[in-house]
């Protein structure tokens, strides 16, 4: 039988039988990218779902003056383009490997086939499109009506809670992301991010380092949201 357990991962996909699964992940193909590399752009033709077996991505909007708003970061386990089962319509944003990716791709024909015998997996589709509607809503209130110290305060506490290790020091947060990607989490320069952060460390709110980011005091970044 063939690996199922990239597949049982995705929420709309993990309520089939395995045998169903077994046959879906037949008709998945592997694909590797370089870091930087593009996988697609926004309003590209789009007929598959992407499924991180390694590696990290980030979801991108930009304007036509070449700013750009990152609106997901994704880790292994999660999926992208999910959208493209449903309509085959083009791409809603671009999606760039932020470090050496693989990703199992299923074409839309397939999962069609399959939505056939069990169109329960429609019902779960729109239930992870939803969830994904939602965090871009968030998104957009943050920028909207939280300040730049408030929004960081806020991504920080949540890649804490995602992948934050206890230490005596702290809460440290292994960064895979660089400042000018943090900034573009949530709509700022990298310029300001760096004062607000080196702003944090000064008040020994956090420590920085090359790689890491340790929480001291992650009480005041919550009341700093709020």
């Amino acid at each position: 039988m063939p690996d199922i357990a990239p597949l049982r991962r995705v929420p709309f996909l993990a309520i089939l039988p395995d045998d169903d699964l077994a046959w879906l992940a037949e008709r998945t193909r592997p694909r590797h990218y370089r870091a930087g590399t593009t996988i697609f752009h926004r309003d590209d033709p789009g007929t598959t779902l992407h499924i991180i077996t390694g590696g990290l991505v980030k979801l991108v909007l930009a304007s036509p003056e070449g700013r750009e708003v990152t609106v997901g970061i994704l880790d292994a386990g999660d999926f992208f383009g999910e959208l493209a089962l449903l309509d085959g319509g083009v791409r809603s944003a671009s999606a760039v490997a932020l470090e050496a990716t693989e990703t199992l791709t299923l074409d839309r024909e397939p999962f069609a086939a399959l939505l056939a015998r069990h169109p329960q997996v429609a019902t779960a589709l729109l239930g992870a499109l939803g969830d994904r509607l939602r965090r871009t809503d968030e998104l957009i209130q943050d920028i909207l009506f939280l300040d730049l110290p408030g929004r960081l305060a806020k991504q920080l506490l949540a890649l804490a809670e995602e992948r934050g290790v206890a230490t005596e020091a702290g809460i440290r947060i292994e960064l895979r992301l660089s400042q000018s990607e943090l900034a573009a989490v949530i709509g700022a320069t990298r310029e300001s991010v760096n004062r607000c952060l080196n702003a944090y460390a000064d008040r020994g709110v956090l420590d920085l380092d090359r790689d890491t980011i340790t929480l001291r005091a992650p009480e005041i970044l919550r009341a700093r949201i709020y």
